[in-house]
């Protein structure tokens, strides 16, 4: 059948299980994760908010969302699989565990919050700004296109593509160490806030500018800088150990 929450109401199920036919969602439907089935055949991905706070933690087990959020201090909430948010992604407190499964994780709208997010083997993309406070990128690709704000980040030896192809977009580093960085971002500008320290390979691609000048950034490569298009730099210092071939370089 069809199980409706309408605007401003919230559906809280407790610890019990649920098989939903059809679920309409334009307020909020609320779970703790430790619900062993977590059914829905036809899920709202238009509307509404899913919010996941047991104090026990638990398993994510929906995967398919408009807006999620993870609300529940010092809990973790393994993805049971790869989850898709139409939305925006909220990790308030707590920790959202893509790694223990290898789930990939994308996001059309804003990843943000003070709390987790922890990722593995499975890709990691997000449309909008990154802001969540403490991020495991994906071993394999981690594909960021909005404004970007590393505070705790670990990289796991992934690649990090910034990829914004709608504005000009700001990456603050919060002075984390990067794997590989590709710039990729269209015909845009990608600002840099912080200490760039890069321990793989930089690269520029063709009609993308990578801009240090901006907050006199310093830029620091263990690997090569390679790549059809344009790096800049103010006063602040430029190091590369590897080869240096970036198109345009100030």
């Amino acid at each position: 059948g069809t199980l409706t929450i309408t605007a401003n109401h919230i559906l809280d199920t407790t610890n019990q299980n649920f098989t939903i036919g059809t679920l309409v969602n334009d307020g909020t439907l609320e779970l703790d994760g430790t619900q062993g089935t977590q059914t829905i055949t036809t899920m709202d991905i238009d509307t509404g908010l899913v919010l996941y706070n047991g104090a026990a933690g638990g398993t994510v087990r929906i995967l398919s969302f408009f807006n999620l959020q993870i609300n529940s201090g010092g809990q973790t909430f393994i993805l049971n699989g790869g989850i898709t948010v139409a939305n925006d992604l909220t990790v308030t407190a707590g920790t959202l565990d893509g790694a223990t499964n290898n789930a990939a994780i994308t996001v059309t709208g804003n990843a943000a919050g003070g709390g987790t997010l922890t990722a593995g083997t499975g890709a990691v993309d997000v449309n909008g700004n990154f802001s969540v406070s403490s991020f495991t990128a994906s071993s394999g690709n981690t594909t960021l296109a909005g404004n970007v704000t590393f505070t705790a980040f670990t990289h796991n030896s992934g690649i990090l593509i910034l990829d914004s192809n709608s504005a000009a977009t700001t990456f603050t580093t919060g002075g984390v160490n990067i794997n590989n960085l590709q710039v990729t971002t269209g015909t845009d500008i990608t600002t840099v806030s912080g200490a760039l320290n890069v321990l793989g390979a930089l690269t520029v691609a063709a009609n993308n500018t990578l801009n240090g000048l901006r907050n006199n950034a310093v830029i620091t490569v263990t690997g090569n800088a390679a790549g059809r298009g344009t790096l800049t730099a103010g006063k602040g210092a430029v190091e590369v150990n590897g080869d240096f071939s970036v198109s345009g370089f100030t």
